[in-house]
């Protein structure tokens, strides 16, 4: 483990997460955005944790360690830890305030047809209110 690494612990699993490098960012960057500028949620959590992740302690049927690479991933990491360990790896790599806010809020559904979140909506809200009064 070097430092800066990270161990996360979830449930009998434990995990080992790296901060990422320039390139890392760019090329998660490039495939999580599509051509309307609009985030893949899904995409980005687990590109996060590809390039994040250094060891797990996964092994197979014969006691041989499974390297954490992105199809093993997408096999072996049980569905729980996916949210939590795509988290991890966000404060881990101490993203700025902006892709913080994009990553961490659930799109709204049916406000108003435009894209947003709720907690935006419920500022903006405030803000029109607190503007009458």
């Amino acid at each position: 483990m070097k430092e800066g690494d990270k161990i996360v612990k979830i449930d009998d699993k434990e995990y080992v997460l790296r901060k990422i490098s320039i390139e890392d960012k760019i090329e998660i960057q490039n495939n999580t955005i599509d051509i309307n500028g609009n985030l893949k949620l899904g995409t980005m959590q687990l590109k996060m944790i590809v390039a994040s992740l250094v060891s797990w302690n996964f092994t197979d049927a014969s006691g041989n360690m499974i390297p954490p690479t992105e199809p093993n991933i997408l096999k072996y990491l049980p569905l729980e830890h996916f949210d939590e360990l795509a988290s991890e790896a966000i404060k881990l790599n101490e993203l700025l305030p902006m892709e913080k806010k994009t990553l961490l809020k659930k799109p709204a559904m049916d406000l108003d047809g435009q894209n947003g979140t709720i907690t935006d909506k419920n500022i903006e809200q405030s803000e029109k209110q607190e503007g009458k009064e």
